[in-house]
């Protein structure tokens, strides 16, 4: 059996692509070691950090599980690339756990926002060979906590509407003040209560909440909010999937600034 190999070769950076590509082809083989891997606390973290990559492209819910579940590790980046993982699967359509996903996300989303303000602000990638490939990320501002900021998000898109809390993030890190106060309205309504409490210190200003409170139907917010932001996307795709969202709306979205 050479996967328990190939794993080990995960930790070298000169081989890593490779190995990548060959564990992906090796689904029904590989998929029940590299899950062991991703959930076991002992795995060579390096390894570990690099398996959501392999199981983002497998076929089987079983991958999704085991994502799910690396969503409770101790070590930030495992949970990074393990939303990552999830978001990637939900792109390109491939199954989802046949359990409760959403409330293990929604579980995973509580435990992201519940940490405490110096926790939140170092957490970090130690990761430079596998790049972030995500459409929730435009460019990075170089805030403290940005990471986190990043990754709860990243979570939040896989629940809610994926164009809007793209959007959301894209207007409370980049200081677009109309996107930013789309966002913070947006949120206000979509975010279950004990959340949004407890997001709410790390994006803004508390007294915006009170100034949403005449809150327009989500809809409506949301069409804005997706309008707004597509002035701000870098890539011709990512305007492209926005505007056909927007043309599929019920409702005539504003213009944006």
């Amino acid at each position: 059996d050479d996967v328990p190999w190939l794993v080990r070769l995960l930790a070298r950076d000169s081989l890593y692509r490779q190995v990548v590509s060959v564990l992906s082809g090796l689904e029904e083989l590989a998929l029940p070691q590299l899950a062991e891997f991703v959930r076991d606390p002992e795995t060579d973290f390096v390894i570990r950090r690099r398996i959501p990559r392999v199981l983002a492209e497998y076929r089987s819910p079983d991958a999704d599980d085991a994502l799910l579940d690396a969503l409770t590790a101790t070590r930030f980046e495992v949970r990074y690339r393990a939303a990552i993982g999830l978001v990637r699967r939900r792109q390109r359509g491939l199954p989802a756990s046949e359990r409760d996903w959403p409330a293990i996300v929604w579980d995973a989303v509580r435990r992201e926002v519940g940490r405490e303000r110096p926790v939140w602000e170092l957490q970090r990638l130690l990761d430079s060979v596998e790049p972030v490939d995500d459409p929730l990320v435009a460019r990075r501002v170089g805030a403290r906590g940005e990471l986190s900021l990043e990754h709860t998000f990243r979570l939040l898109s896989l629940v809610l509407e994926p164009d809007a809390v793209r959007s959301a993030y894209k207007g409370i890190t980049l200081g677009h003040e109309r996107l930013g106060s789309l966002a913070l309205e947006y949120l206000d309504q979509a975010l279950p209560e004990d959340v949004h409490g407890r997001l709410w210190p790390f994006i803004g200003d508390l007294s915006e909440r009170q100034l949403s409170r005449a809150a327009r139907p989500l809809e409506q917010v949301v069409s804005d909010l997706v309008t707004t932001g597509a002035t701000l996307f870098v890539s011709e795709s990512e305007r492209g999937a926005l505007r056909k969202l927007i043309e599929g709306e019920d409702t005539e979205p504003e213009a944006g600034p």
